[in-house]
């Protein structure tokens, strides 16, 4: 095929109307039978590894793309090209009639309020935090983080905080945030919500807090004065891009709690990709406004 064919190809393509309806759930159902049938064929045929997986999480938390040749063997030439993830064709389909912009709650403020502060901050540094005060009080909050995704998302199941710390899994004195990964598993296999709480006196302001470039955000007023960003973030040009959505509460106290999920496992563990990032903006919205989940100190 040469490229004026492809161009004509991807013109009909483009110019092709919507349905009048889009049965979202006839999709996704369309699209499990689809991925049945082809984890089938991985079976028998000894199994793929998607490298896709491991190149976004490379990206974002390891050490950029060079860390696939370390983790990950060559393979050999092959003319026949790797079935794409399962979910992908799904997430295809919702975006060629539904422009990801449009996935935001509906009725956000375009940006934050530009006179919004926290009420209840003191001037001056952020207090000084020691590793072991951080560990004691995360190890009493990971088993409410469990308990609260399983209650606001049934569907998830084998909930685990797989690691949290500062930096990385464990915890050094100075620091100001802490950082985890809630894993989980559900039909598509190993996913997460990552987590960050950064501490008063150190956490962005709604406006030192800009939108990506490859994202959109909307904002909305909490009834205690606190503010939430919700944000959906695509990650390449592709016609179906992975995609994360994150929800930051900007907390009245002068801390940010961010959750955040994706279309695809950050550890590489799992080939397939969801349609859409799991959990949603509603579990997101619960676990970040839960005054429970607060992983500042008991100073």
């Amino acid at each position: 095929m040469d490229e004026d064919e492809v161009r004509q190809r991807l013109r009909d393509v483009a110019s092709d109307e919507p349905p009048m309806t889009f049965d979202l759930e006839r999709t996704l159902q369309r699209g499990r039978e689809r991925r049945r049938n082809r984890r089938a064929a991985l079976a028998s045929a000894g199994g793929v590894l998607s490298v896709s997986a491991l190149l976004l999480a490379s990206s974002t938390f390891l050490d950029g793309p060079d860390v696939i040749s370390r983790l990950v063997p060559a393979a050999p030439a092959s003319s026949v090209a790797a079935p794409e993830p399962a979910g992908v064709a799904e997430r295809r389909e919702i975006l060629r009639h539904h422009d990801w912009r449009s996935m935001l709650p509906p009725d956000l403020m375009d940006e934050p309020p530009a006179d919004w502060v926290p009420e209840d901050v003191e001037e001056g540094e952020p207090p000084t935090t020691k590793a072991d005060e951080m560990a004691a009080r995360a190890a009493e909050v990971i088993p409410y983080l469990e308990q609260r995704l399983a209650e606001l998302a049934p569907e998830l199941f084998v909930l685990s905080v797989d690691y949290i710390g500062n930096e990385g899994p464990g915890f050094v004195d100075g620091e100001t945030h802490v950082n985890g990964d809630l894993g989980f598993e559900d039909e598509y296999g190993h996913g997460q919500v990552i987590f960050q709480h950064t501490f008063p006196g150190a956490a962005p302001g709604p406006s030192d807090h800009p939108c990506g470039p490859r994202s959109t955000c909307g904002y909305r007023m909490v009834g205690d004065g606190s503010l939430l960003e919700y944000s959906v973030t695509v990650l390449n040009e592709r016609e179906a891009p992975p995609m994360l959505w994150s929800v930051t509460h900007f907390r009245t106290d002068g801390s940010t709690l961010m959750m955040t999920s994706y279309t695809y496992d950050i550890s590489g563990r799992t080939p397939d990709e969801r349609p859409l990032p799991a959990p949603g903006f509603d579990t997101l919205v619960a676990l970040a406004t839960d005054p429970g989940v607060d992983l500042r100190p008991r100073w």
